[in-house]
């Protein structure tokens, strides 16, 4: 199901192909990822959740739907940071947040060596920014199907703020 956009918005006009904001052509790759709509002033509004709804629609090209029309990858919108939830997990694993924090999901391989390298790769990168690590945790996961079905193979994941 294709939605059409509001044609007010810049980045938006033309095919998507106009620098504004933080967008510009250049960051365009020919490989499938992600929608990342957010609105930089922290405003609701209407066009971030019918633009974010848009991006999920074209997502389903890469298997992000499974073959019984029911299941998928956890594609999904996230209206608003959980930030209570997100600082109760940090607490329970012994992570200090400070007031303006951010947190990422970061798959890794199932081989310790190379997950380490791959967070300390990670943290260096994010302190060349100008951030600050807090910590990780593992997520625990289940095996259990939320829908009655067979789980697919699940990788291993972090959660780093």
């Amino acid at each position: 199901m294709t939605r059409s956009l509001p044609d007010h918005h810049d980045a938006l006009a033309n095919g998507g192909h106009n620098p504004a904001g933080l967008y510009h052509p250049s960051y365009e790759k020919d490989s499938c990822g992600f929608g990342l709509i957010a609105s930089l002033d922290d405003q609701p509004t209407h066009w971030v959740v019918q633009t974010a709804i848009t991006s999920l629609d074209r997502l389903e090209h890469r298997g992000a739907v499974a073959a019984d029309g029911k299941t998928g990858d956890g594609c999904g919108l996230l209206l608003k940071k959980p930030e209570r939830f997100l600082r109760a997990v940090a607490a329970e694993s012994g992570i200090a947040l400070v007031e303006r924090f951010a947190a990422g999901l970061v798959f890794l391989s199932r081989l310790e060596d190379s997950a380490a390298r791959a967070r300390q790769v990670l943290d260096a990168q994010l302190v060349r920014e100008g951030l600050q690590v807090a910590g990780w945790r593992v997520v625990p996961r289940t095996r259990t199907p939320v829908v009655p079905r067979p789980c697919a193979r699940s990788r291993a994941s972090r959660w780093c703020s």
